[in-house]
């Protein structure tokens, strides 16, 4: 079975229409394809380069979801089309904004993922390097970003925990000193996740980013399979050549740590585990 949960389209930073990353899943086989925009954020929390006065992604953002829906109806003979999201973690001061976004979606399944530290969006180069100044050091920040992804696992809010080592993303340039463990400065997020019911991603979008690694790394992996945490495979697609990249390389990364199966969600927050 091919599938893919984690995608987006030009209603936020894809390159793609959603009729399009749709035909195109459908091209390449996929059986279940999911795609799962990015969520409009609070206000307060923003990029160097969002645009002025406004919060991205949320003009239009009902109409969009709207359009999932009739994508699902008209495709549903060829391909089973999932309406999920990916919803930043905002803090436990939000948790409530966070909940009525995700009922008023009425989603499939959502992608929790943490891209801000504070009000510190650290995943754009130029933000990191504005951000960066503000620590002590780059462990310092893995530090602080794992402890956050485990209050973002620990809140419940979510079925998918997306990029889970995203913070890694410019390690080429700004790594760990030698002396820290990733091991240590991940374990509450991989504790959380064993303590909680969602699915760890193997995401194929680090391979192209200046770290050039998996999300999780083979390290993280291991720990996340001795812990029994259970996986799916995502590309993070924004554009029709992404989807389902490099797939048949995370299924081995997977069985070389011992992963047998994978999750692959249905409507309604539906599970099913399949053989990879």
């Amino acid at each position: 079975m091919i599938f893919d949960f984690h995608s987006h389209t030009r209603q936020q930073d894809g390159e793609n229409s959603a009729r399009e990353m749709v035909e195109a899943a459908i091209a390449k086989g996929l059986k279940i394809y999911g795609i799962s925009e990015h969520s409009p954020r609070l206000p307060t929390f923003r990029y160097h380069d969002d645009p002025p006065n406004e919060v991205r992604g949320a003009r239009g953002w009902d109409e969009f979801l709207a359009e999932i829906e009739k994508l699902q109806k008209e495709f549903a003979r060829k391909i089973e089309v999932l309406k999920g999201c990916e919803i930043d973690w905002l803090g436990e001061e939000n948790i409530p904004w966070t909940k009525d976004l995700i009922q008023k979606g009425n989603f499939d399944y959502t992608i929790g993922s943490v891209h801000f530290l504070g009000k510190w969006g650290f995943d754009y180069e130029k933000d990191w390097k504005m951000g960066f100044s503000n620590f002590k050091n780059v462990g310092e920040i893995y530090q602080k970003y794992f402890l956050e992804y485990s209050k973002m696992v620990s809140s419940n809010l979510f079925d998918i925990a997306g990029h889970l080592d995203l913070i890694k993303k410019f390690n080429d340039e700004y790594p760990l000193p030698k002396n820290s463990k990733i091991l240590e400065l991940a374990k509450p997020a991989l504790d959380a996740l064993a303590d909680s019911k969602m699915i760890l991603e193997i995401s194929s979008a680090g391979l192209r980013k200046p770290c050039r690694d998996w999300y999780p790394s083979e390290e993280l992996l291991a720990a996340a399979f001795e812990r029994k945490i259970p996986i799916t495979l995502n590309s993070d697609a924004h554009s029709t050549d992404r989807i389902a990249e490099n797939f048949e390389a995370a299924k081995e990364l997977a069985k070389k740590v011992g992963y047998e199966k994978a999750v692959v969600f249905h409507a309604k927050r539906e599970r099913e585990f399949v053989e990879i």
